[in-house]
């Protein structure tokens, strides 16, 4: 209970933080001088362009940070969502917390080599597992037989962990199959690891099909991931229809085999999940959506309508044999009730069939609907407008200080060439100068990650320095009120700009753009930039394209400059 208490609270803490921070940012676009989708035209000193349609999204890019930061947050939510089941507080919040860690959990298994390992991500199954059970209804509950609310998340929960993986492991293995050049290896490195969960909660789903024959559907769809563990399996059956089990790896070969067998095992009960097409030789999801689940009921509600009509009729016939007088007018006023309901008995059938029709024409439409939305998004991407256009022509780069601690080669190529002129906040240089004197070693997660940080800082300063010293025409310090230096031994500075360092740094940058915008009727707003913002910093990043600031990461300019 306190480890749940404590993961409820941390996660708690950083779901307010993160809500805030896209808080503040939507105020920052509300105080944005221009507003609407942005076109950026990048002019290379060559004279080549590219364009790049900019949509500012304020949802945070989970694939950006660190894997060890990732797999932290992936933990802490995992804990937090099972602890919610466990103790039955806080279900408000639920498919929230639920729906941040599918994401994150999605996100680490999309990296290319296994961040879970093969022990870790059987436990997470084995909980999931674990959770299903401890949620079930008391057998003394009337309902013994039936599911609780809280056991149809979990069993929506472990479904909808179950339909990542195996989205993923069908996308590996395709990709194994198409390239490998060892046909001895079964299964790629990564696959090893992931490979026997999917086997393990497959034979789990084989022992408990009560659980999951109706699965569950409480997901909101606009929260996301959008999953469906039918479709996925039927992606992987496809697959492993192509997988060679003559090798000498026993191991693996049982395991295909397994999923092989469930994917024949998912075909066979009652109602099939999944279907194989013999010609085609695919399998493909017939998984009754909710809507025909809905149906469904609705016609076993009229046929019990009818079953009790023909019951009451029987009770009535053996009641009137009995001939008692006292009786004899009730049961006349029953038999008038009754035969108003015999004659809506036919058009209850009727009800039944079209019912049935139209289960079956739903089957069809869910077919259609992925191209419906397919081509309202091709409309609205055609008559969408552009109102403000930015064209780039880089001049001046300004770095932030992850720059010089993460891509110090890269900044100094960039300072070698004799394209750019770099422009170095002196609140870059003086957190450098700080992080080389392990000002902040108590900051980090880890003394090997400190020990890096220093280090770089020492070397990031040990490069600004000489350069100063020589007077590179190309390097250049400047303050938050637009002054340039050609030395950095007064490093000092007393600033106005109200706000962390990184509205400092953006401060900087706006110097640079001045904007004499021309009146175009009916058309976008066209603005002309010469600075770069630097940085892999998703806030700063989208400060600066609240202002219309190009921002850039180092490997990106570089790719994009062709500077090697």
């Amino acid at each position: 209970m306190t480890l749940f208490d404590e993961a409820r609270k941390k996660a708690e803490a950083a779901e307010k933080k993160r809500v805030a921070e896209k808080e503040r940012i939507k105020k920052l676009k509300k105080r944005r001088r221009y507003q609407g989708q942005r076109r950026e035209i990048w002019i290379a000193p060559d004279g080549s362009s590219h364009e790049n349609q900019i949509e500012d999204s304020y949802e945070e890019d989970l694939s950006k940070l660190p894997l060890d930061k990732l797999n932290r947050r992936f933990v802490l939510s995992f804990l937090n969502v099972h602890g919610k089941l466990f103790t039955k507080i806080g279900m408000e919040t639920f498919l929230e917390m639920c729906s941040q860690m599918l994401q994150e959990f999605q996100t680490l298994l999309q990296q290319a080599h296994p961040t879970i390992t093969c022990m870790r991500i059987l436990q997470l199954m084995a909980i999931n597992m674990f959770m299903i059970g401890n949620t079930a209804l008391k057998e003394s509950c009337e309902e013994g037989n039936g599911r609780s609310l809280l056991q149809e998340h979990a069993v929506q929960l472990g479904l909808d962990m179950f339909a990542i993986l195996v989205e993923r492991c069908a996308e590996l293995l395709h990709n194994h199959l198409k390239y490998n050049n060892s046909p001895q290896e079964l299964l790629s490195y990564t696959l090893s690891h992931y490979m026997p969960a999917v086997k393990v909660w497959a034979d789990w789903m084989i022992c408990h099909p009560q659980l999951w024959m109706q699965p569950p559907n409480l997901n909101d769809p606009d929260l996301g991931p959008n999953t469906d563990v039918w479709e996925s399996l039927a992606k992987l059956c496809n697959v492993l229809i192509q997988v060679d089990i003559s090798h000498d790896i026993a191991r693996d070969c049982l395991r295909i085999q397994t999923l092989q067998m469930f994917g024949d095992y998912l075909c066979g009960i009652e109602p099939p999940m999944l279907s194989f097409n013999v010609e085609t030789k695919q399998y493909y999801s017939v998984a009754p959506s909710q809507k025909c689940n809905e149906i469904e009921a609705e016609i076993n509600t009229l046929d019990d309508v009818t079953s009790e009509e023909e019951i009451i009729e029987t009770e009535e016939d053996d009641e009137l044999v009995g001939g008692e007088e006292d009786n004899l007018k009730m049961l006349r006023a029953k038999k008038e009730e009754l035969k108003k309901k015999v004659e809506a008995k036919t058009l209850h059938q009727q009800n039944i069939q079209m019912l049935r029709a139209k289960r079956e024409q739903l089957q069809k439409e869910v077919e259609q609907q992925t191209n419906r939305r397919q081509n309202i998004q091709a409309i609205l991407q055609e008559h969408r407008t552009c109102s403000v256009e930015v064209e780039i022509r880089p001049m001046y780069l300004l770095p932030d200080t992850n720059c010089f601690i993460d891509h110090l080669s890269g900044i100094q190529k960039l300072v070698f060439t004799t394209k750019y002129t770099i422009s170095v906040p002196l609140i870059v240089i003086n957190e450098l100068d700080g992080l080389a004197r392990g000002n902040l070693e108590g900051h980090y997660d880890s003394v090997e990650h400190s020990d890096m940080v220093k280090e770089n800082a020492k070397q990031a300063m040990a490069f600004l320095e000489e350069q100063f010293d020589q007077k590179n025409p190309r390097l250049r310090a400047q303050t938050t009120k637009g002054n340039m230096l050609d030395t950095i031994v007064y490093r000092s500075e007393t600033t106005d700009t109200k706000g962390n360092n990184d509205d400092l740094i953006l401060a900087c940058c706006l110097h640079y753009c001045k904007d004499h915008v021309p009146k175009v009727k009916d058309g976008p707003i066209r603005l002309e930039r010469d600075v770069v913002l630097l940085t892999d910093d998703r806030n700063l990043r989208l400060k600066a394209h609240t202002y219309n600031v190009p921002v850039k990461d180092v490997p990106s300019f570089l790719k994009w400059c062709k500077v090697t």
